[in-house]
């Protein structure tokens, strides 16, 4: 599948693409801003995550501006 591409070869293109394709199908408008907020949505009832704590820019992790705590991103693994 495409996501155990993005994983296993750590694509960032194919990420940041799946970042705004899901930004696309919950807010019709596939961006990094409305995909972060899907990745928000999707990912804080399961996982307890104060999404207030973090700060999302991009799909592909490698913004400098991408910032979590460790305990949060323990939260994540967990």
């Amino acid at each position: 599948t495409l996501l155990s591409k993005v994983l296993a070869n750590s694509n960032n293109l194919y990420a940041e693409a799946i970042t705004k394709t899901l930004g696309a199908k919950l807010y019709n408008i596939g961006s990094f801003r409305t995909g972060s907020m899907a990745i928000k949505n999707i990912l804080q009832p399961p996982t307890g995550i104060n999404f207030e704590e973090i700060s999302l820019v991009d799909g592909s992790g490698l913004s400098r501006y991408n910032l979590i705590s460790p305990h949060q991103f323990a939260r994540l693994l967990y």
